[in-house]
């Protein structure tokens, strides 16, 4: 039994990007395992921890060692959920009230945390030119 499978140009340019060697079936392959494992977990949509674990070790893929400098959780706090609210803001092209469903907050601590971390997301899910772009110390 064939599957056809359609993917964003974006998600195989990520996956080529992490697998460089392998051909255009191949990636389709590990996007439909990673599909299938988010599907397990409840997820809608496929997250890093999703990927196959080969993937996992490839360099370009943070590390929890090349995010945190220090011990302190107050720091680890930031920098995760300013990357978490981004990716979910982004996934769910700048919707707000969807972004608060992935994060499982309520609307007015992603905007406050949004003011706080200086993260800008316009509609097509990017981030605007005039936002602050280190805030992670």
């Amino acid at each position: 039994m064939k599957i056809r499978i359609c993917l964003p140009d974006d998600l195989v340019a990520q996956l080529k990007a992490l697998e460089p060697e392998k051909t255009l079936s191949e990636i389709a392959e590990l996007a439909l395992e990673s599909f299938v494992r988010s599907q397990q977990m409840g997820k809608k949509i496929i997250l890093p921890e999703n990927l196959p674990s080969e993937l996992g070790s490839r360099q370009g893929l943070a590390r929890m060692d090349d995010l945190f400098k220090s011990f302190s959780l107050k720091q680890a706090q930031r920098i995760i959920e300013k990357r978490l609210i981004t990716r979910a803001l982004e996934s769910t092209g700048g919707n707000r009230t969807k972004a608060v469903q992935l994060l499982e907050i309520s609307h007015p601590s992603l905007l406050s945390k949004m003011k706080t971390y200086k993260i800008d997301i316009d509609r097509d899910g990017k981030q605007n030119k005039y936002s602050s772009q280190k805030t992670d110390g």
